[in-house]
């Protein structure tokens, strides 16, 4: 069986008409386009162009996928969309989505045809020897080497924060870590799997014993008096480290405040612990029900009352703090729950998912669509759901020995 060659796809007359909409002459003397049915026509003929293109790559890829394509390594425990999209489509043959795969397929389209300099530069030069240049972009698609390919979802991993790329060697997708202060742009190949997050361990303060339970604080003075100086010149609330970091700086000042996703958890009171989740309804959870988050924002916080007024404390008057915690506490009807008064043990990870991959014995989550968070008045023990199941014994299913 022969390899698959983009010839067969992409065909001479298909980038003869490439070349010839690249010549086009829609441009005036400053470089900018001329309006009017021309450019109208211009940008038609280029999406008809784009998708024609789009599908000759996909289908070139397909055949690829039969002679063996591969996908992307030591992304587990990562969140590089693209690159998840390409190990979806190197299983399947296309996204589940249909828009999702056709926006994959226009981008990567665009990375290795309409964006390469071959086809972008070098083809307006009317001097160009075409058929040398066919042949050329040919050859670089069999081949699959591109060490400069870049696609608009480049981004932050949204678990580890790490600027992640992408390029190819012999169609075999590498990830590795970019750094924005290298003037050459050089990537460093990803050499194993994220890390699986462990479950973090703050403690809080509760003076009063009176936590109150919101998604952020919405008072101007404490948003204020909280502020992190490092906060977005250091660190982006977009990413799963970002967030981490951000919980640990509101730990420090003596609150919880962790992302929990737009799900309004429930809080579950139980034996000193109050627990952070999305309740199945149906489903008795073990405690008793004192408060729900509405999470507009996408956070969970529980602050005791004398911690709000002590922070606010540092930008009003404390009269003032106390008539402010009063006020919003009754404006936005603020859950306010009961705790014994001293330290609280907080328990949270840095992506909020991987809560669930977690156990601990005191804490039942019968009940519980997800977890996000726990608040204890004791120090608690986690372990990884996987290692229990893998040392649990196993029970044989032979009859007892008489």
């Amino acid at each position: 069986m022969s390899a698959p060659t983009f010839a067969t796809h992409f065909s001479r007359s298909l980038f003869d008409d490439f070349v010839e909409h690249s010549r086009e002459d829609v441009y005036d003397e400053s470089g900018k386009h001329r309006p009017g049915p021309v450019w109208d026509q211009h940008l038609q003929t280029s999406h008809t162009l784009s998708g024609r293109m789009a599908k000759a790559l996909e289908a070139f890829l397909n055949d690829k996928r039969d002679f063996g394509l591969q996908k992307a390594k030591f992304v587990d425990g990562r969140r590089f969309l693209f690159v998840d999209q390409w190990n979806r489509f190197v299983d399947e043959g296309r996204l589940e989505s249909t828009i999702e795969h056709e926006r994959f397929i226009d981008s990567l389209s665009h990375a290795l045809l309409t964006s390469n300099l071959t086809l972008a530069t070098v083809l307006r030069d009317p001097h160009t020897d075409l058929d040398a240049t066919y042949a050329q972009v040919i050859d670089d698609m069999d081949r699959g080497n591109f060490p400069w390919f870049r696609t608009s979802q480049r981004s932050s991993c949204y678990v580890t924060g790490q600027l992640l790329g992408l390029i190819f060697k012999d169609w075999e997708p590498v990830v590795g870590v970019l750094n924005l202060k290298d003037k050459d742009n050089r990537l460093t190949p990803l050499s194993a799997p994220a890390p699986e997050p462990g479950v973090e361990h703050h403690v809080i303060q509760a003076p009063s014993g009176e936590l109150l339970l919101c998604d952020l604080v919405d008072i101007d003075a404490f948003s204020k008096a909280i502020r992190d100086p490092a906060y977005i010149t250091e660190y982006s609330l977009e990413t799963a480290a970002g967030c981490l970091r951000a919980a640990a700086w509101s730990a420090r000042l003596g609150f919880m405040s962790v992302t929990v996703g737009n799900t309004s958890p429930h809080v579950v009171k139980k034996d000193g612990l109050l627990t952070f989740a999305s309740v199945e309804e149906k489903h008795k959870v073990h405690g008793e029900i004192v408060g729900r988050i509405s999470t507009d924002r996408w956070w969970a916080t529980a602050i005791d009352r004398e911690i709000l007024i002590d922070i606010l404390a540092t930008k009003v008057s404390r009269d003032d703090a106390e008539r402010q915690v009063s006020a919003y506490i009754e404006e936005f009807d603020v859950p306010v729950v009961r705790v014994r008064k001293g330290q609280l043990h907080l328990y949270h990870t840095a992506d909020h998912e991987a809560m669930n991959r977690m156990a601990c014995p005191e804490v039942k989550t019968s009940g519980y669509y997800e977890l996000f968070a726990v608040l204890s008045d004791r120090e608690l023990k986690w372990t990884p759901q996987q290692e229990l199941a893998e040392s649990a014994p196993v029970q044989s299913s032979k009859a007892p020995t008489p």
